[in-house]
């Protein structure tokens, strides 16, 4: 497997925890996602609090599908300010 993955420039790394959680928080969002579509839930908090009270997620991360969002929306502030400034360090914007 490795010399094919060599081969074929397939980077082998082992992903780090930060991103384990990301593909986590990820997949258990886009399946959040699948239920509001079916009508089985009214609001993305409703299942945020299912997750929080009864699977034990993170209290402090606001429930699965809070989280997603927030990534969301803080990569594409991150985004916006990498195609306004460049890669210009906020701390020269002072």
């Amino acid at each position: 497997i490795r010399a094919e993955a060599i081969q074929l420039g397939v980077d082998q790394n082992p992903p780090s925890e930060k991103e384990i959680q990301d593909r986590m928080i990820r997949a258990i969002a886009m399946e959040g996602t699948a239920i509001l579509k079916e009508g089985l839930a009214i609001r993305s908090s409703d299942l945020d609090i299912i997750w929080v009270n009864g699977y034990g997620f993170p209290r402090w991360l606001g429930g699965p599908m809070h989280s997603l969002l927030k990534q969301l929306y803080f990569g594409k502030i991150k985004a916006l300010r990498i195609n306004l400034l460049g890669n210009l360090p906020v701390d020269s914007l002072y």
